[in-house]
């Protein structure tokens, strides 16, 4: 909510640890956020270990959230 209050229009989440909903997702899961027409943020992109995607919004990169893992 402070988010789009603040006008921002995209954002992304990484899960590194479990977290309800997860269901057979690996971790860990990337979510992407955007702003609609009500100025609200949506769910546009999840992504799990094991999946490669093509983001394109703010700017785009190719990522596996599996790499992610193995900055800790």
């Amino acid at each position: 909510m402070k988010y789009a209050e603040a006008g921002i229009p995209r954002f992304r989440r990484v899960e590194m640890n479990p977290f309800r909903g997860q269901g057979s997702d690996e971790l860990p899961v990337i979510f992407t956020y955007a702003l609609d027409e009500n100025d609200e943020h949506q769910l546009i992109h999840r992504v799990a270990t094991g999946t490669t995607v093509n983001l394109r919004e703010s700017f785009a990169f190719k990522v596996d959230p599996e790499a992610l893992s193995r900055i800790r």
